[in-house]
């Protein structure tokens, strides 16, 4: 304790902010490994994106070795060099999320406020930590010794400086696997990496008829056995790939692997309507899809190009989907990691007539639907009379065959059919009892049992 005391003894303001700074860097880091995926514009796709969390985390491990040794100033300029290599990514990322918001469009997909937040702390967190190095770490240089001093003879000072470097280089190098251990630990309900397969019939919303649907279906294709090589050449001109129907179905024993689908809204003056899209994944390594009024065909392979690692036998895992065409602008385009109801996304290019932009896609392992459910997005159990119906956070589910499910992408196929004399012209609730909600998507129907209670 003693030692303690001597050691904090002379210790000005400057060095407990600095305590601080290495405690926000850390947690900073860490939450936004935690939050991060998924947020990053397309545009910003080919960054080392988690560079941003992993100069938080070396700058805080740096500041914890100043913290330890505060006589060496220079490591606290470290720290501050690494804050500014994570803000200068950060500021690559935000710019095209920027730009979107500015204009009120979707450019480039993404998260403007997760990146806001990202921004804004880094950027008061270097500064602090340069305004920490203004004030000073201690109330008197009188008296320090000898040893306070910087000499390059110092060993101390060559330590330091070797435990630095190992930092950085192993925290850069190491990156991907702290990422991956951070998401994996927090988000393990939602997160399917291929490692440990999740049964997603234990979720409360699978019901024993949907497990017998399944039954009978009887659907033994496993999507995930399917790893397709890539080829010296491809064929655009087969006969097979160029009759290959754009509405997913086809003649034969074939099965689909992949199914992508997304949209983009412009707002080019005033103009909202959505544009979809989608493209269909086939087990002989051909696909087909339609971005707006543009059919792409073409084929898919199984890349380890970006690989995050080596499988039990030491060979490169085929981790990365590539979709290959000979159509302009679409030649070639690289599967990202998703998560959720999706196990992949990538982006591509739209035309809009007057010019083009790029828009997200989402797919999945495909598996037959078996059946739908009417999902409300808050925890309420009932409603009161004169409470406000809010039916925009309704969304009808469709379950796959593996019990995976997600909302129907595209809303307006759902038909709903609201109970008569539950709700006023203003959606407000004007009786109270049990109603019964319905929607219809295509073959499947789902009700969900609304109550409501008097006002009290």
């Amino acid at each position: 304790m003693e030692s303690i005391k001597k050691f904090l003894a002379n210790k000005s303001i400057g060095y407990y902010i600095s305590v601080g700074i290495a405690l926000i860097s850390l947690v900073l880091g860490i939450v936004f490994f935690a939050t991060s995926k998924g947020t990053v514009p397309n545009s910003a796709a080919s960054y080392v994106t988690q560079s941003v969390g992993i100069f938080l985390l070396v700058g805080g491990i740096i500041e914890v070795t100043f913290l330890v040794l505060p006589q060496y100033r220079f490591i606290h300029l470290i720290t501050t060099f690494m804050y500014c290599l994570s803000l200068a990514t950060e500021l690559l990322i935000f710019a095209p999320l920027v730009a979107g918001k500015a204009n009120n469009v979707e450019y480039e997909g993404g998260n403007f406020n997760y990146h806001l937040f990202y921004t804004i702390a880094i950027v008061l967190l270097l500064a602090i930590c340069i305004a920490a190095s203004f004030v000073g770490f201690f109330k008197s240089e009188d008296g320090l010794g000898e040893e306070m001093k910087i000499s390059p003879k110092n060993p101390l000072k060559i330590g330091v400086v070797a435990a630095c470097t190992v930092i950085i280089i192993g925290s850069i190098v190491g990156g991907k696997i702290i990422e991956n251990n951070i998401r994996k630990s927090l988000n393990t309900a939602e997160v399917d990496n291929g490692e440990t397969e999740i049964d997603y019939s234990k979720d409360p919303h699978i019901t024993d008829e949907m497990k017998a649907k399944a039954a009978e279906l009887n659907y033994e294709f496993n999507p995930k056995e399917v790893i397709i090589k890539e080829q010296e050449e491809y064929d655009y001109d087969d006969a097979e790939l160029k009759g290959l129907n754009t509405n997913g179905k086809r003649d034969g024993d074939h099965h689909l692997v992949y199914y992508f689908e997304g949209s983009y809204i412009e707002g080019y003056q005033g103009d909202y309507s959505p544009s979809f899209a989608n493209i269909y994944l086939w087990e002989d390594g051909m696909y087909v899809g339609k971005i707006k009024d543009t059919t792409i065909r073409g084929y898919w392979y199984n890349s380890s190009l970006l690989n995050t690692g080596k499988d039990a036998e030491g060979k490169d895992i085929k981790d990365k989907v590539v979709l290959v065409s000979n159509i302009s602008k679409y030649e070639s385009m690289i599967c990202r990691e998703s998560s959720g109801f999706y196990d992949l996304s990538l982006y591509a290019f739209i035309d809009m007539g007057w010019g083009q932009r790029s828009m997200s896609l989402y797919g999945y392992y495909y598996y037959p639907d078996i059946a739908t459910f009417i999902k409300y997005s808050d925890d309420v159990e009932d409603f009161k009379v004169g409470d406000t119906l809010d039916k925009g956070k309704f969304s009808t589910q469709h379950v796959l065959s593996n019990f995976k499910y997600g909302g129907v992408f595209k809303a307006s196929e759902v038909t709903w059919t609201w109970p008569s004399g539950m709700l006023d012209s203003n959606n407000k609730f004007v009786a109270a009892g049990e109603f019964e909600l319905k929607s219809k998507w295509g073959e499947f129907e789902a009700t969900k049992t609304i109550v409501v209670k008097d006002a009290q």
